[in-house]
């Protein structure tokens, strides 16, 4: 029986050791997989921007923006450049690609030198702008095949002939490689900024602290219950101290400023089913529920679906401008027609009694506008700049030649151009990047 014994252990010792050494390896390959997965993931994003960064570049008509564009478009090439190195991809020459991405942002330096001495850009160079454009969108397309197919399993990162052909997405990176030629520039600029929360809110500085049995009333007038049927939270500090409450058992929740009273947001977690309501009476209903709040003066900007769930985004209007500093953001169930949630943080922030004037009329701000765009419409509006500072902008909606529309921010106090938006209307709804 000892016998048995010891040459059992004798035998399984080393399996033991077997076993462990094969999942600490396995650990380790999935560690590298997530690692992996997250680059390109990374990747994905800044390709993304810089897509829509060039599309924007290819519309810029004065120095200021093509040198502020081109500078932030350096950033995130970088960052680009970086995620392809860190990717497995060591069997593919990539010199075409990091060439590419190391030139980003110079091309468009050097034009808007020249433009800032008064020249104005040949349609060559314009031409350039679209060509590098198509450059890009071919190889964001190729990273995407990657992306799924990493993620669907039939790319294995520990294959070391990835750069095989049975590799897809390394042929398609060689196929981009021998196609590239000529390349200027990349240019870059983000979408406007939902709001800077940083500061205080003007709403609430300086207002009196309510009791919080008045906020109680006034969460409970948004989420549609009585009063008493709300259970009260620990509240919210900070810049905009809140009360907090929530009903139906902790699956709905809202929070009310502690200066002034003002409903801040409201939450709800339920499930949505299949949409019976289009978005028009989505939009109508989140207006509705806006003014039961008493969020007047809203105007609906731009909205999108997901899920089910329809999102609409509402600015103050104040007199002939659009104050997209004080944005209302409002989410309603396409199945019912509930209100899930509103967010006026931003509105609470920012929103303050305003006499914007404009030195330049709407044709001479136009004169800064890209010949490549025609104007199909424009309204006067206040910006938010990286800066927590508010600009005065006409807004001109623009067509370009392939039918894309472009919405350019031209200041109204000396013509510069402050911001250009890609406008992206389909099934889901309207939104810009």
């Amino acid at each position: 029986m000892r016998l048995v014994c010891f040459l059992a252990a004798f035998l399984l010792v080393p399996t033991g050791f077997a076993i462990q050494g094969q999942a600490k390896a396995n650990a380790r390959l999935r560690s590298a997989e997530n690692n992996y997965m997250r680059t390109l993931s990374d990747l994905v994003t800044h390709m993304d921007t810089l897509q829509a960064a060039l599309t924007k570049a290819s519309f810029a008509g004065t120095a200021p923006m093509l040198r502020t564009l081109s500078a932030k478009m350096s950033q995130e090439s970088g960052y680009a450049k970086q995620a392809v190195a860190t990717l497995p991809l060591q069997d593919v020459n990539l010199e075409n690609t990091y060439k590419f991405l190391a030139q980003v942002g110079d091309y468009a330096v050097s034009l808007a030198d020249r433009m800032s001495l008064g020249e104005t850009l040949t349609q060559t160079e314009y031409d350039a702008l679209s060509s590098l454009r198509d450059y890009c969108e071919r190889l964001y397309r190729e990273i995407l095949v990657l992306q799924d197919e990493a993620a669907s399993g039939s790319v294995k990162w520990d294959d070391r002939p990835l750069g095989d052909e049975a590799g897809g997405f390394a042929a398609g990176l060689r196929d981009f490689e021998n196609s590239f030629s000529d390349y200027p520039t990349l240019l870059y600029d983000g979408p406007f900024s939902d709001h800077l929360l940083e500061r205080k809110a003007r709403m609430t500085e300086g207002k009196a602290a309510v009791e919080q049995i008045v906020a109680r009333s006034v969460a409970a007038r948004a989420l549609g219950v009585e009063p008493d049927a709300l259970t009260d939270g620990a509240g919210e500090e900070g810049n905009m101290a809140c009360y907090t409450f929530s009903a139906d058992n902790g699956t709905r929740a809202a929070a009310v400023t502690a200066g002034g009273g003002y409903l801040c947001y409201t939450a709800s977690g339920r499930a949505v089913g299949t949409p019976t309501l289009s978005m028009e009476e989505g939009v109508a209903r989140a207006a509705a529920y806006l003014a039961e709040c008493g969020y007047d003066g809203m105007d609906a900007s731009y909205y999108e679906e997901s899920g089910g769930v329809l999102t609409c985004n509402f600015a103050y209007r104040e007199g002939d401008y659009l104050c997209y500093t004080d944005l209302i953001k409002v989410s309603v169930a396409l199945d019912n027609g509930d209100v899930l949630g509103i967010d006026a943080r931003g509105y609470l922030v920012n929103h303050t009694d305003r006499a914007p004037q404009a030195a330049l009329s709407e044709a001479e701000a136009a004169r800064s506008l890209s010949p490549a765009l025609t104007v199909t419409g424009s309204r006067l509006c206040i910006i938010p700049s990286d800066g927590m500072a508010e600009v005065p902008c006409y807004e001109f909606l623009c067509a370009t030649e392939k039918g894309d529309r472009v919405l350019v921010y031209v200041r109204t106090d000396d013509g510069r151009e402050e911001q250009i938006m890609l406008m992206l209307e389909d099934s889901h709804g309207v939104m810009t990047i």
